[in-house]
Parts: C-alpha cells; sequence; structure tokens
C-alpha cells in the first residue's frame, strides 16, 4: 500500500512538473486590431488628390457606363445585334482604358502613402500592444472579421496621429 501511495505521489509530481513546463511554453495571447484605412486616407493630403482623381475618372466613365448599361439586357439574352455588340466591345475596352490611365494616377498619389501608412500602422500597433492589424473593410467584407470591441480594437485614430507625426 504504501508503495503504491508513493508511485502514486511521484506520478502526481511528474505530472505537476510536465504541465508547468507545458503552461511556460504557451506563448502570449495575440492580441488583433483593425485600421479603417479610408478613414486615414481622407485624413491626409492624400485623401484631398485621391478624391480629385475619382471626380476625374467618374467624370470621364459615366457616359460610358451607361451606354454600356442600357446595352447589357440585350447582350446578357443574346439579342444584341452584330452593331450592338461591337458597340459593347468598344466601349468596354474604352472603359478599361479609362480606369486604367486613373490607376496609375492613384498609385502615384499612393506609392509614398502606403510606406508611411506602414509605419504609422507598426508603430500604433507595437504602442498598444497589438500582435496583428487588418485592414477593417477587407476583414468585414471578406466575413474573416465576426466580431470586434470597436472601442478595443480600431485603431484608426491612433494610426492616423501616428501618421500625421511623422515626416
Amino acid at each position: 500500500m504504501f508503495k503504491t501511495v508513493a508511485i502514486a505521489m511521484v506520478a502526481g509530481c511528474m505530472g505537476a512538473v510536465i504541465a508547468l513546463s507545458s503552461v511556460q511554453a504557451i506563448p502570449q495571447a495575440i492580441r488583433l486590431g483593425f485600421v479603417v484605412v479610408p478613414e486615414v486616407i481622407k485624413s491626409t493630403p492624400a485623401g484631398g488628390a485621391l478624391k480629385k482623381i475619382e471626380a476625374a475618372r467618374d467624370r470621364e466613365v459615366k457616359p460610358i457606363a451607361a451606354k454600356i448599361k442600357a446595352l447589357q439586357p440585350k447582350m446578357r439574352s443574346g439579342s444584341a445585334t452584330f452593331e450592338e455588340r461591337d458597340e459593347w466591345d468598344k466601349l468596354s475596352k474604352q472603359y478599361a482604358a479609362i480606369v486604367k490611365k486613373y490607376d496609375v494616377q492613384f498609385q502615384k498619389v499612393l506609392q509614398p502613402f502606403d510606406k508611411k501608412l506602414l509605419t504609422s500602422i507598426k508603430n500604433s500597433a507595437n504602442k498598444q500592444g497589438f500582435s496583428l492589424i487588418v485592414d477593417g473593410i477587407i476583414a468585414t467584407d471578406s466575413g474573416l472579421l465576426l466580431y470586434a470591441n470597436q472601442d478595443a480594437a480600431n485603431i484608426t485614430k491612433n494610426v492616423i496621429a501616428e501618421f500625421k507625426s511623422l515626416k
């Protein structure tokens, strides 16, 4: 009986040591936050420039988009004439060319902005103890973000302040 109790005690102590060493190996909890990137963009000079580019693009593509939309029912149903299909192709190519032209302009504005944005996010996340930061809109729209405590997880305001403090 003494032998059984002694073995049980040794086994219990060994289990406790193994459990304790396992607990120490568990990494720290990951803290996830999010940033609403368009809000950061709007708060910067880049936001104003992008808004102007977007308005110019929209003015240029609006009449083309209206013509494409008018042709859509016939294209979908297969009842479009040869001329209408040809018009559809021309309009689609024209639309794509305009969008591409303005995408280049967007990228020229955003390229220097991106590096500063990422630095701002990194600095803000580190200061607040976040391990991971996601784009709030993309995460929500994709279904990746199912719940977030807005007050605790949204670091957008801090990123804006950090962005403005960087040179």
